[in-house]
């Protein structure tokens, strides 16, 4: 494990909001959590919809870290919640859910104007939102759908507000749920495709964009265009894989995956 370095252009050298990931660079050691111990496997417990044709996991969510369930999207583009003390499946949410794979799934946080929604992305083009409540055979529609156009939808993420973000293979979308015909932003920060987007916890409008690219972006999405919406830049220096945020609240330390099995924090 690393620690990165912040770097910002030297044209917001003097930028009024001092981003969060600056903040992180510059602090000291962080405190890392106990060791956990595993308890449970899922490798046999995820089947297929064929006979003796597995279903490989695609992504993982889960809405609290105290909840009961969790979602897993399969590689057949289904999405299925697991109860998480026995990893038995509780219910089909939706099978198929896409037309094309399904790259990452994510619940909206309580305190969202989506909020009970479970959020998927995939390379069809499309983010959907699903209900989980109820009972449900697989059949279900949608609860709502965006799109920004025909790219591949690699990452989403839901805000503490209205907002949702979602990483494609040329640029940042980001689309409010009250009005979600059309993306109201469209944001192009990065120079390869937007593999990670993560609001930061608590906040309607603090993002961070992790990209093939290497670098990771700090994005006030309050701002509409490029330069303005950038509050700061770390160059990670290797393609980024995923990203999350970690700590107590307001959870202000990142951790960052690259293509490379590489963990920087």
């Amino acid at each position: 494990v690393r620690r990165t370095s912040a770097t910002s252009p030297a044209s917001r050298a003097a930028h009024p909001r001092w981003s969060f990931l600056q903040e992180m660079a510059a602090s000291g050691p962080v405190a890392l959590a106990p060791a956990f111990r595993l308890t449970h496997t899922a490798v046999s417990s995820f089947k297929g919809s064929a006979d003796n044709d597995p279903s490989y996991i695609m992504g993982l969510a889960s809405p609290a870290a105290a909840a009961a369930a969790v979602a897993v999207a399969g590689s057949e583009r289904e999405l299925k919640l697991y109860d998480r003390a026995t990893l038995q499946c509780t219910r089909t949410v939706a099978a198929p859910a896409h037309a094309d794979r399904v790259n990452e799934v994510s619940f909206a946080p309580p305190r969202s104007a989506a909020a009970g929604l479970l959020f998927s992305a995939s390379s069809d083009g499309a983010v959907r939102a699903w209900d989980c409540g109820g009972g449900g055979g697989g059949g279900a529609a949608p609860s709502l759908e965006l799109r920004g156009g025909r790219e591949e939808v690699w990452s989403v993420s839901v805000s503490d507000g209205p907002l949702v973000a979602a990483g494609t293979q040329a640029a940042l979308l980001l689309w409010d749920v009250r009005r979600a015909d059309t993306p109201a932003a469209r944001l192009e920060v990065h120079t390869e495709a937007v593999s990670a987007v993560r609001f930061q916890p608590g906040s309607a409008s603090a993002l961070v964009s992790g990209s093939v690219d290497g670098l990771i972006c700090s994005i006030d999405c309050r701002q509409t265009n490029d330069d303005d919406a950038v509050t700061g830049v770390i160059n990670e220096g290797r393609p980024v894989s995923s990203l999350g945020f970690f700590g107590p609240e307001p959870a202000s330390h990142l951790h960052v995956l690259s293509s490379l099995e590489t963990l920087s924090v």
